[in-house]
C-alpha cells in the first residue's frame, strides 16, 4: 500500500484503457515519465526559456507539453531524416 500511495502522490499511476492490451499500454508512459524526470531535475519554472532538442520523438513531444504546462517559453527543434516530412505536430 505504501508504494502505491507514493506513485499517486507523484502522479505517475494511471488506469490502463480497456481497449489496449498490457503489451500496447506498457511503453506509452515511458516518454512522458522520462520527460517529467528531466524537467523536474532542471527545475523548469514559469517564463523560463527552454530548448527541446529532439522534439519529434516520444520524450520530446511530452517535454514540450510538460514545459508549456509549467509556464516555460518553449523552442523545439528536430532533424528530418527523410525529405518531404512535414512539421512537428502542434503540441500546445
Amino acid at each position: 500500500m505504501h508504494s502505491i500511495a507514493a506513485f499517486q502522490k507523484n502522479g505517475i499511476l494511471a488506469i490502463k484503457p480497456a481497449n489496449m492490451t498490457h503489451e500496447e499500454a506498457a511503453p506509452v508512459s515511458n516518454g512522458g515519465i522520462t520527460a517529467l524526470i528531466h524537467l523536474r531535475k532542471a527545475n523548469i519554472r514559469k517564463d523560463q526559456k527552454v530548448l527541446i532538442y529532439g522534439a519529434s520523438g516520444s520524450v520530446g513531444t511530452y517535454a514540450i507539453q510538460i514545459a508549456k504546462y509549467l509556464g516555460a517559453e518553449v523552442t523545439a527543434c528536430m532533424q528530418f531524416l527523410k525529405p518531404g516530412i512535414g512539421e512537428i505536430p502542434r503540441c500546445g
